[in-house]
């Protein structure tokens, strides 16, 4: 977001805690108010939240469903594939262990195109991952890099064939082990 565009959005808020004028046409902040007071704001707002979403019985089951994908109750255990790949099986939500200032290659089914992805960025707003979509034109390969330790967030690939639901966790320090190149097992 731009400065503008949070300034915009926090407008309401910003107007009833601001000790200058503020007004929604404005094209630049006031004086006296500074980005991060804004971006301190809206952060408040979601933590200022006193009501919570009343759940139905068939929305908890969903989420219990969920829930034992994401944790992989069910999944297969990992195997060693050549040239150093971990298969990680494709069903259940895979987990890719990396470690900070190191990158981890995951291998997507040859023959695969990529369609669109996305990658969430954990708690920090800045981003705690990055991400780059490589390798040849018959086998797309995504580097993903931990920016921090202890941090974790999810990747959803849309492939041509697939869609890769894939949680990626970083280590503590990077000394730990992680997991530099993995790939998938997929069902026959």
């Amino acid at each position: 977001m731009t400065p503008k565009t949070i300034y915009q959005t926090v407008v309401v808020v910003a107007a009833s805690c601001a000790t200058v004028p503020v007004r929604a046409e404005d094209s630049e902040l006031p004086s006296g108010i500074d980005i991060s007071q804004i971006e301190s704001m809206q952060r408040q707002r979601w933590l200022d939240v006193d009501r919570e979403v009343e759940l139905r019985r068939v929305d908890k089951i969903a989420l219990e469903q969920a829930r034992e994908y994401r944790t992989g109750e069910h999944a297969r255990a990992p195997e060693r594939g050549r040239d150093g790949r971990i298969l990680l099986p494709f069903n259940g939500s895979p987990r890719v262990i990396c470690a900070p200032k190191h990158v981890c290659d995951i291998e997507l089914e040859e023959g695969e195109m990529i369609h669109n992805s996305a990658l969430g960025n954990g708690s920090d707003e800045q981003g705690e991952w990055e991400l780059t979509i490589a390798g040849t034109s018959t086998t797309p390969h995504l580097v993903v890099k931990p920016l921090v330790p202890n941090a974790s967030t999810n990747l959803i690939v849309h492939g041509q064939t697939r869609v890769y639901n894939i949680e990626l966790v970083s280590t503590a320090s990077p000394r730990d082990d992680y997991m530099p190149f993995v790939a998938f097992k997929y069902p026959e």
